[in-house]
């Protein structure tokens, strides 16, 4: 089958996202033809780190003529991938599940009458396209059938696709496109997320914390773990809906998806809405008191007792080892 793929790539910072990567790389392993845009609000002066070297044919960075960051929500990016998906074959488009792919992908399948598959977490074409999505708030997995004769659109959950780094010399093409409609909503302020470390999305290691903390204060010794592990604070609904810490942390089913290599949880009862948010990471750890909690049931190591004398005894055991 010949296949097309066009990633809709993201760059935060000047610098191409981990998620943008890990779709890439899915992109190359269904079709050798793979092309990547990237809409960005004003041409770049020094270029963009990693663009040069991803592993795609071709990469285009669309900006506005107008040179201004007066992109509305996203508007005037939906607005040229749409006439890029409507002007070349591609048989599907992929994205990553954040926030900027959430808004863009249904509104560039609605405006090109195309099927959209959100939140995937493995995508084949060994025979047909088989795309594989978590279902039930993430209990259980389906699998679909891309019909033949279907374009479609989909979103990969960030964190599917481990790395390999592979590169590529593409071919690099930065256009203008001069905005073609009337703002209605409009972006008044954009505000990055200022993040101490690794972003909670990005880690290899996330460790969390729930009600079983007892309090805030619980967080600190959390920290302190993640810190050291180079890894990532996350917490459960209960423990930010408790104002423990910022909802920003949250992992779970209406918080954020993660996928590190370790997940280590502490004092969670293992939900399902929290295990939605955290079921695909490679190994997880929980500490609980209650032998009973559902956690321990996902997880493939367990300690049962008080988190608080068995956390300080992993920080020191860790410190003593100088790992980092």
């Amino acid at each position: 089958m010949n296949t097309n793929v066009l990633v809709i790539g993201e760059i935060y910072r000047n610098v191409v996202t981990k998620s943008t990567l890990e779709v890439i790389e899915i992109a190359g392993d269904i079709s050798e033809h793979v092309s990547v845009v990237f809409v960005v609000s004003s041409e770049p002066n020094e270029g963009f780190k990693g663009v040069e070297q991803l592993p795609a044919e071709s990469v285009s960075i669309i900006c506005s003529e107008e040179n201004d960051d007066d992109r509305g929500i996203y508007d005037f990016d939906t607005e040229v991938i749409s006439m890029l998906v409507e002007s070349k074959d591609y048989t599907i488009v992929l994205l990553s599940k954040t926030d900027y792919g959430s808004v863009v992908g249904p509104r560039v399948a609605f405006r090109n009458d195309m099927e959209y598959l959100s939140d995937c977490t493995n995508i084949s074409n060994k025979n047909k396209f088989e795309v594989t999505r978590p279902v039930y708030g993430g209990v259980a997995y389906a699998d679909y059938l891309v019909s033949d004769e279907s374009k479609c659109i989909i979103s990969m959950r960030p964190g599917s696709k481990l790395l390999t780094g592979s590169r590529g010399e593409p071919s690099i093409e930065i256009k203008k496109h001069k905005k073609s409609f009337d703002l209605k909503p409009k972006m008044v302020k954009e505000i990055y997320e200022e993040v101490d470390g690794v972003k909670l999305e990005d880690a290899n290691v996330v460790v969390s914390g729930g009600r079983g903390l007892g309090s805030s204060t619980g967080f600190e010794d959390l920290n302190h773990l993640a810190n050291i592990l180079e890894g990532a604070l996350g917490a459960s609904r209960a423990a930010c809906d408790a104002g423990w810490i910022d909802h920003s942390h949250q992992v779970g089913l209406t918080g954020k998806t993660v996928s590190p290599d370790l997940y280590i949880a502490v004092g969670i009862s293992g939900a399902s809405q929290h295990m939605a948010g955290c079921s695909m990471s490679r190994n997880i750890v929980a500490i609980n008191s209650d032998g009973d909690a559902n956690i321990f049931r996902e997880a493939r190591f367990g300690v049962i007792g008080n988190w608080k004398p068995i956390i300080q005894a992993f920080i020191s055991t860790i410190e003593d080892l100088n790992i980092r």
